[in-house]
Formats: C-alpha cells, structure tokens, sequence
C-alpha cells in the first residue's frame, strides 16, 4: 500500500537523523558555532588518544604487564589483564567526547533518548504535513504496521538485561527508534482530539538549528 511505503520512508529519514555517527560527527542539526566546538573536542580527544597511544606502546604496557606478572598471575591472565587496563583510559576519553557533545544538544538532559525524542517527532510531523493522512489512517493502519515492526524486532530478555547495565548511547538499537515513534504517534493523536488542527504543521526546518 502507497501510505505503507511512504511510512518505511519515514522510518529510514528517523534512523538517518537519529545514528549516534550522524548526532556525533556529521552533526546536521548542529549550528556552525557549536558544530565548531565539537570539533575542537574531537580534535582534543583524538590528539589525547594518540598520545596516549604511544606512550602505551612505548612504556605503559610493558611496565604494567611486568607489574602484573610480578605478582604472580599467569602468562596468558597477565596479557589479557593488560590490555583491558591499557584500555580503559581510550574508553573515558570516548565517553568525555560523546558526553560533551551531546551536551552541545538542547535536549540531552536524559542521554542519547531525551536527545533523538525531538527529532523522531519533527519527522513525523513532517511526514503527516506532506502525506496529509488522516487519523483514521493512523490508527488503523499505520499504528499496527509500527507495532507489528516491533514485534519483530522484540530482543532476547537476556541482551535486555545486558542494554540496561550500558551507557544509553551504546543501547540506543532501531527498536528503540521504533518504540520512541509510537510514543510520539499517541502524542499526535492525544493532540488530534484537540480543537487544534493536527494537519497545520510547519514545512521541513532548515538544520543546524540547535
């Protein structure tokens, strides 16, 4: 059906807009201003990560593989050992990185979900300003087709579990995108029942408007 492909349309714009590359690094609804400042904390934790990185290769590893070996761990623990510590201070200066940067974000107060919620819900009204679908269309067609999607893609309860222990930027998978469109579908058709006209949406923004 024509509103079917025009929606899957829809959810292809939502996970361009929402990829933790695009939000990061290509950065289109960013302004130039703050979209400069991101870069300069690019730059700071990719010099800190080189840096970091020789002194590893030069100093680091080889001392804290000794350290480890001295105090009598065995050969193949001591080298895994090792590079999981050599690791971890990669892994803080990512997370500073991300962190800053989503902070440069209006709405980040609540992580990568609070941050992706204002985008998923201007597409949507993007696409019900263009299509002009009813809310008949809504509920009885395009709403089960979005659950139906994510019932498909409903995860094990065990990786579940594991998502909840992990930052949210690491989590944040298509069934989330897909779960967080409905929420905004039902906001849609609370504000539907209003005197408001629910069609009167604005055209497409230009980015960089954050």
């Amino acid at each position: 059906m024509e509103f079917i492909f025009s929606f899957d349309q829809l959810l292809k714009r939502v996970e361009e807009r929402t990829r933790i590359g695009t939000i990061l690094i290509l950065s289109p609804d960013l302004k130039p201003d703050k979209n400069k400042k991101k870069w300069r904390y690019f730059g700071l934790a990719s010099g800190l990560i080189v840096l970091y990185s020789v002194l590893l290769l030069l100093y680091i590893g080889s001392w804290l593989y000794l350290v480890l070996v001295n105090v009598q761990l065995t050969e193949i623990f001591a080298i895994v050992l090792t590079l999981l510590i050599s690791f971890l201070p990669i892994m803080v200066i990512l997370l500073l990185f991300i962190r800053y940067t989503f902070r440069l974000y209006p709405y980040s107060y609540n992580g990568i979900y609070s941050l992706t919620y204002p985008i998923i819900s201007e597409e949507f009204q993007i696409w019900i300003f263009e299509t002009q679908h009813s809310r008949k269309t809504v509920e009885e067609y395009i709403i089960p087709y979005l659950r139906g999607e994510i019932e498909k893609k409903n995860e094990n309860p065990i990786l579940t579990f594991v998502r909840k222990l992990l930052p949210s930027f690491m989590t944040y998978s298509k069934t989330v995108r897909l779960k967080q469109l409905e929420q905004v579908i039902y906001g849609y058709l609370i504000d539907a029942d209003s005197p408001k006209d629910p069609l009167t949406f604005p055209p497409r923004k230009s980015r960089g408007r954050y």
